[in-house]
């Protein structure tokens, strides 16, 4: 599923027109991006858990040629997702 079709799914169960659905969709989205920049945990009881997490400076090597690459430090988001999540898949 994308982006698109999560809008057309929040319009239709939401009973509002898409365009709505996208601004919608588009705050919650903004809101979580923002949060994760401020180094805040983002919490969806029931759902899951975001959090930014910084990864160091490392070396790899290069698949293509073996070479040795450093890989810059970086932030990157790390998903847990919750019990309610994992135990609906798992029904």
């Amino acid at each position: 599923m994308n982006k698109v079709e999560i809008e057309a799914k929040i319009a239709q169960e939401c009973e509002m027109t898409h365009a709505e659905a996208k601004r919608v969709l588009a705050c919650v989205l903004n809101s979580i991006e923002g949060s994760l920049k401020e180094g805040a945990q983002v919490k969806l009881v029931g759902f899951g858990s975001f959090t930014a997490v910084e990864t160091k400076e490392r070396k790899v090597k290069s698949p293509a040629d073996g070479r040795e690459i450093i890989v810059p430090a970086a932030k990157r988001v790390k998903f847990k997702p919750g019990k309610g999540l994992k135990d609906s898949l798992n029904s």
